[in-house]
């Protein structure tokens, strides 16, 4: 199976006690129909991740980045502190396609130079460059 989605939070690595690890994650998958209205209608499922394979690709599963993920879904459930019974999808990720980082747009900007918007600012020659 397959799906594509937003990290919601930068992804934890656990240590269980086999000394194994694991990377924990939330992906947000956007979906939507139309009602009976004709209404266009969002959705967003939010599904918890585990990846076994690799803890250090842990680094690069940071929040609000775009992943698609390959593995296997299961439906969870388990009673909470409340006593409630509750449900979830777990999405066990084989592998995973990094589409697009968790930097944002405002972080980019500050480490990218300075870009000058006119190079021959004072130069009054009209001749063609070539």
């Amino acid at each position: 199976m397959e799906i594509t989605g937003r990290i919601t939070r930068d992804a934890v690595v656990a240590q269980l006690k086999d000394e194994r690890s694991v990377i924990n994650f939330t992906v947000a998958v956007g979906d939507g129909y139309r009602d009976k209205q004709g209404s266009w209608v969002d959705r967003t499922e939010f599904v918890s991740c585990a990846f076994w394979l690799n803890a250090g690709a842990a680094k690069l599963l940071k929040k609000g980045a775009v992943v698609q993920l390959y593995g296997r879904m299961s439906a969870r459930v388990w009673h909470g502190s409340d006593g409630e019974a509750k449900a979830g999808l777990q999405f066990h990720t084989a592998a995973f396609k990094l589409i697009s980082s968790g930097v944002s747009r405002e972080r980019e900007d500050r480490q990218r130079p300075a870009e000058t918007t006119n190079s021959r600012r004072g130069k009054t020659n009209d001749e063609p460059p070539f």
